[in-house]
């Protein structure tokens, strides 16, 4: 009981040393000698456990069973020693999902997920939590590993000391969120990407450059599948969005060259960056970046591959449902520069997104007046209580956004309200902004392109009740 921290620091490398022993004798007297010191001085022990946990686990399952019944009785000895009330209440499932993980981690998980924490979690209580997450993140299951990524999201804000608890095991963690973030299911890399970004954000600069780098290693390297890209691309957005606007003026660059590359699987492993930048950064820095991003997705709906334009029109999409009323004057210059553009890959992917802006417009609209059929997403009310779940929300909404709209014809409309849904563009966008819009539709309605032809003349409509109307207005 009178063992000082300096006696602790020179006993720690010998007790890790009896425990990697091939001798058996070794082994269990260093975890014999683990339980006397938990429980005899149970404060020193607790800051040399990052380092000693890990080396127990491994004798859970070794073939001797003196020594794996050593190791669960250290472990059990060392739950003693944490504090924190709430991981008291799972020590028993923590401990039976470290001796049995392949069938009892995923329930520990889900018990870890559902817990209100009203206390920081302590250096002793996460050295137990830690094997059961870091073996959550390397499941089969896809489910499995999106809950213990959740878990490490929500580590940042309930750790005491983020920074020097969660160090030892940044690695190891950082490692496996890798893998995570490259998920065939979108949701588990959102939730990856999103506890990337907050652990290396909590932890130091290099960290964030440590990631920033694989993000692009992933997104240039060639094979890649497109939910390794458009993981990568999610995880460098989120990055962005918790460091700041500095980070992303640093990386305009590379983004920029990398919407630039000759490889076409580069190009579109970049443009999925602006897929997710309209959700998953804070506003104000998006919008004051807006200008400088918006041309790479236009440039992006003129590419010469398939998928770099899919992916174009998709982040296009985001901006306008996202963005497109909010910060009109920052969407509708390119937009009326590129309907009239020359090069006829250009003007049609222009075409498509302003037929898209005229419907978000039109459809907002129908819907603050009740007009429409209400939709069904009212927004459930959220406890601002501290638990592992906490990030589950945020990191879904990263996601790409599928907002497919249903619109009623504008004749339909005006007979049964009256109101005048030209009328009403005009005032939103501005007179001369409203007559080009509105021409170049009307023109294109004889494009060649089916896809483009279909998509403007759904969008006339919707916005012109009467042909003759419209003509007047143009």
């Amino acid at each position: 009981s009178a063992l000082s921290d300096v006696g602790l620091r020179q006993l720690v490398p010998r007790l890790v040393e009896g425990l990697r022993a091939d001798q058996n004798k070794k082994k269990q007297s260093s975890l014999s000698l683990i339980s006397y010191i938990a429980y005899c001085s149970p404060r020193q022990l607790a800051a040399a456990l990052p380092t000693v946990v890990p080396e127990v686990v491994e004798c859970l399952f070794d073939a001797n069973g003196g020594t794996s019944n050593a190791a669960f009785t250290a472990l059990k000895r060392v739950a003693g020693v944490v504090s924190n009330p709430e991981i008291q209440q799972h020590v028993d499932s923590i401990l039976d999902a470290m001796r049995n993980p392949d069938t009892e981690t995923e329930t520990c998980l889900d018990a870890l997920l559902y817990s209100r924490f009203n206390t920081a979690i302590d250096v002793a209580s996460l050295s137990l939590l830690m094997p059961v997450i870091i073996r959550g993140l390397g499941e089969r299951e896809s489910s499995v590993r999106g809950k213990a990524a959740q878990i490490v999201a929500s580590l940042a804000h309930l750790v005491a000391d983020p920074r020097r608890a969660l160090l030892p095991y940044a690695h190891e963690l950082l490692t496996k969120l890798q893998l995570t973030a490259q998920d065939p299911q979108a949701g588990v890399r959102a939730t990856s990407a999103k506890a990337m970004s907050l652990l290396v954000a909590t932890l130091s600069k290099e960290h964030v450059d440590e990631a920033v780098a694989w993000c692009h290693a992933v997104m240039r390297r060639g094979g890649t599948s497109s939910a390794e890209k458009c993981g990568a691309a999610q995880a460098l957005v989120e990055i962005i969005g918790v460091v700041g606007g500095s980070l992303l003026e640093s990386e305009m660059e590379a983004l920029r060259a990398g919407c630039k590359d000759e490889n076409s699987g580069v190009r579109e492993a970049f443009m999925n960056v602006f897929v997710y930048a309209p959700s998953s950064l804070p506003v104000a820095m998006f919008t004051g970046f807006l200008p400088a991003l918006f041309p790479f997705v236009l440039e992006g709906l003129a590419d010469s591959t398939e998928k770099v334009r899919l992916v174009a029109l998709q982040a296009g999409t985001n901006v306008i449902n996202l963005h497109g009323l909010n910060h009109l004057g920052l969407v509708l210059p390119p937009l009326l520069e590129g309907v009239v553009s020359e090069s006829p890959s250009g003007r049609q992917s222009s075409l498509l997104l302003a037929s898209k802006l005229l419907i978000h417009i039109v459809t907002e609209h129908r819907r603050r007046n009740r007009l429409d059929a209400p939709a069904s997403d009212s927004d459930s009310g959220s406890d601002d209580e501290d638990g592992m779940g906490k990030e589950s929300t945020t990191a879904s909404s990263a996601a790409p956004i599928d907002n497919t709209l249903r619109l009623d014809s504008a004749r339909d409309v005006e007979r049964s309200s009256g109101m005048s849904t030209l009328g009403h563009l005009e005032e939103t966008l501005g007179e001369e902004g409203f007559t080009r819009l509105l021409a170049a539709i009307h023109i294109a309605r004889s494009e060649h392109n089916a896809i483009v032809r279909q998509e403007v003349v759904t969008a006339w409509q919707g916005c012109v009740a009467s042909p003759r109307t419209g003509l007047k207005k143009i």
